[in-house]
């Protein structure tokens, strides 16, 4: 893994696929698969890539940019003219739920086993650093309305 975007990547590669195709994902157990979607007429996607990864969940960045996958000791951003070379490893054992920022410069973690007491956490996608760390003994997390960090 790696634990910083060492190369720059052509992160949204997928918007200049001659045939403007859509992609999207399927998770079965290990196996991760994402297709492109040819259309309407055609029975069959066609495969983009497949890999066996043993994570809990996948998801797409809200504009396609990158994917994020959870595993039980944190989640990996991939992204690139092929999804799976990976870009960044946030640490955050045991994460639940995560969620990108609207304008995909923010990775927000979410774990109730942590033993180290972070709930929440906000990763920097670029960087992989750690913007902001919510503990669960701080009691109700509050967040300013100016969204700073979104």
């Amino acid at each position: 893994m790696l634990d910083r975007l060492d190369v720059m990547v052509h992160l949204q590669h997928w918007l200049t696929d001659k045939r403007a195709r859509d992609q999207f994902l399927i998770q079965c157990s290990v196996d991760l698969e994402i297709y492109w979607n040819i259309g309407a007429g055609h029975l069959k996607p066609e495969l983009f890539d497949h890999r066996t990864i043993f994570l809990e969940s996948a998801m797409w960045s809200p504009s396609g940019t990158y994917l994020a996958t959870t595993l039980k000791t944190g989640s990996v951003i991939w992204g690139g003219a092929t999804f799976f070379k990976p870009l960044m490893f946030c640490d955050h054992n045991m994460v639940k739920l995560i969620a990108f920022s609207v304008g995909e410069k923010y990775l927000v973690s979410y774990s109730e086993y942590d033993r180290k007491g972070a709930a929440l956490k906000i990763f920097d996608v670029k960087s992989g650093e750690v913007k902001m760390v919510i503990e669960r003994s701080q009691g109700e997390p509050h967040i300013s309305s100016s969204l700073a960090y979104f």
